[in-house]
């Protein structure tokens, strides 16, 4: 074990010229310079193969290399001048000269020493980037127009064209991944559908198509895992139903913040490296695979405004297979053709296809949520929750219970601030429990909770200006809730002369 305390010569003096010039010889004349690095976050030394494959190797055996070398393991006199052995020399030589900061894999990135936001590293292992031809994809196309665009002949799939979106969020990912662009920032594609439907297939093909290295970040994102080096060596970010996943408020919150900053953030930190970790420049496309089911759904975060341009939400659809898919014979040959054709597949994307101008958005593609889908979000978000509760409040405290109402809107409707539906239903009338005006949300997330609900349900809550100030307007089912504006409005002007 080489012990630096016990070279006599100090850190300052083994940078000098004559113990780095002494150095550099001494791996010029064994083949080595430029081929052989320390990365300080393991300790380790690495060089390349016979096959050009860099490896890592500890202090010891690559001691043992450098004697193989010719290198002599002693002090050889005991002369000022010598004062360690050859070997002792090259170590410490190339741990003080020849150091990058990490040594592995790196997302993105092709092999050799590179300087990423101003520190040195040296990518050792590179992903095996698919070679795009010419050439026709007919089982891949229709695969994918049944998941994401018109479906079948035999059975059309409801709702919006959502293939464009798709082909587009590919292709800018292809494009990042292949050096096109400064900027390689990709928006983050979450596809929800029905067991089976073939989500999981298609996230097979886009692994292959980024070079074949995949991770699951998962747990890191929630805060449940406090390293993530073994992100650093994948493209493809991904999460499943195999996964599982954690529905709590706490974990769907962390996931949000996690996928703004894997989205939005040109620079990622990497805890695992060091102490306290790195924050580098790197390549990552997240894509989350989802069974449409409420449980299932809950994992992902909810699309408030600072994360809803940053994911797009598709709705796989599910249609027979384009081939036999009954037996294992089946599906292997069903896989080998569609890795057959991804090549050319690949081809088309990154020199046929065309993304719409209109469709570009902040991180490549325009995100897209299937309304469907938002429709579902909603079902199991906490506003939803909290719309249950508060219709529960207004049909005990404020609505009639008649059947036929008075038209002037002495029970149909209620209107005021949020501070005034927040005490309307933590008073001591409300037929909340203890428990649940204990966890009510504060009057100004009340505000951002009507918000959303009034996207959901735009004809029974709105926020509308009377007399000057900002009044919410709830109405009771069946009921349309501008009809309550008119009437406020119009008991202003009929009062005060007001507009």
């Amino acid at each position: 074990m080489l012990d630096l305390a016990a070279v006599s010569t100090s850190a300052d003096e083994a940078l000098s010229t004559p113990f780095a010039a002494q150095g550099a010889d001494k791996l010029e004349r064994a083949g080595l310079s430029g081929r052989v690095f320390f990365d300080e976050s393991s300790g380790e030394f690495w060089l390349p193969d016979d096959q050009g494959e860099w490896r890592g190797r500890k202090e010891k055996t690559f001691g043992t290399y450098l004697k193989y070398l010719g290198f002599c393991p002693v002090v050889r006199t005991k002369e000022v001048q010598e004062k360690i052995s050859e070997v002792d020399h090259v170590l410490a030589h190339i741990s003080l000269n020849c150091s990058v900061q990490y040594a592995g894999p790196l997302s993105g990135f092709s092999k050799g020493l590179i300087n990423n936001n101003g520190q040195r590293m040296l990518v050792t292992r590179e992903a095996h980037i698919l070679e795009p031809t010419p050439g026709e994809w007919p089982i891949l196309e229709v695969l994918l127009n049944q998941l994401f665009g018109h479906g079948s002949p035999d059975q059309e799939n409801d709702g919006p064209n959502q293939l464009p979106y798709f082909l587009g969020w590919w292709k800018h990912a292809l494009e990042c991944l292949n050096n096109k662009y400064s900027d390689k920032r990709i928006l983050a594609m979450a596809l929800a559908g029905e067991a089976g439907c073939g989500k999981s297939l298609i996230k097979e093909l886009i692994a292959l198509s980024l070079g074949g290295r995949e991770c699951k970040p998962y747990d890191y994102m929630i805060g449940k895992d406090n390293f993530n080096k073994d992100l650093l060596g994948a493209e493809l970010w991904s999460m499943d139903d195999e996964q599982g996943g954690d529905t709590t408020k706490t974990a769907r919150l962390n996931f949000g913040a996690s996928l703004k900053k894997v989205v939005a953030d040109k620079l990622y930190k990497i805890r695992g490296i060091c102490a306290d970790g790195v924050t580098l420049e790197m390549f990552r496309a997240l894509l989350i695979c989802l069974n449409r089911e409420p449980e299932r759904l809950k994992v992902l975060p909810q699309l408030d405004d600072d994360i809803a341009d940053k994911i797009s939400v598709l709705l796989a659809h599910k249609h027979p297979m384009p081939m036999l898919t009954g037996t294992p014979a089946d599906k292997q040959a069903f896989w080998d053709v569609l890795t057959e054709e991804l090549p050319h597949f690949v081809y088309y994307l990154l020199h046929e296809y065309t993304i719409a101008q209109e469709d570009y958005g902040r991180f490549g593609m325009k995100h897209f949520h299937h309304p469907d889908l938002c429709s579902d979000l909603f079902a199991v978000s906490h506003e939803r929750e909290f719309w249950v509760q508060v219709q529960r409040v207004l049909k005990n405290e404020h609505f009639t219970s008649d059947d036929e109402v008075d038209i002037a809107g002495d029970g149909w409707y209620w209107c005021g601030g949020a501070e005034d539906l927040f005490e309307l239903m933590s008073s001591d009338s409300s037929p909340l429990s203890r428990n649940e005006i204990n966890h009510l949300p504060w009057s100004n997330q009340i505000g951002k909770n009507l918000t959303k609900i009034g996207k959901e349900f735009p004809e029974r809550i709105t926020k509308k200006k009377v007399a000057g100030l900002q009044k919410w307007f709830i109405s009771r089912e069946g009921r349309c809730v501008t009809e309550a504006v008119a009437i406020e409005r119009g008991r202003v002007r009929a009062g005060s002369g007001q507009a």
